[in-house]
């Protein structure tokens, strides 16, 4: 990511501090398509929905949640032992 980053130097510096902007930068950089549609399970799962993938207008890039806080939705045990998730830390280079 950093070639793609490089003339974005404040970008940069938020994809290493801030896990959560891997997903806002790299999945919209990394991109083949011109048109992008992603979401996190979590609203699929307790939000109602409807014409989820439909651009509010044809001079719209991008639409992006607000999230009401930056966290992760794991518990202690998902992070220890053999089958531990590894979670990207904001303090790991990157």
């Amino acid at each position: 990511m950093e070639p793609l980053l490089q003339r974005f130097p404040n970008a940069r510096a938020f994809r290493r501090r801030n896990a959560l902007a891997l997903k806002l930068l790299d999945i919209p950089l990394l991109a083949e398509a011109p048109e992008i549609a992603c979401c996190d399970p979590d609203v699929l799962a307790f939000r109602p929905f409807s014409r989820l993938f439909d651009w509010p207008d044809p001079s719209t890039t991008a639409v992006f949640m607000s999230d009401t806080q930056n966290a992760y939705a794991m518990r202690p045990w998902h992070l220890i032992g053999t089958s531990a998730i590894a979670v990207r830390c904001a303090s790991t280079p990157g």
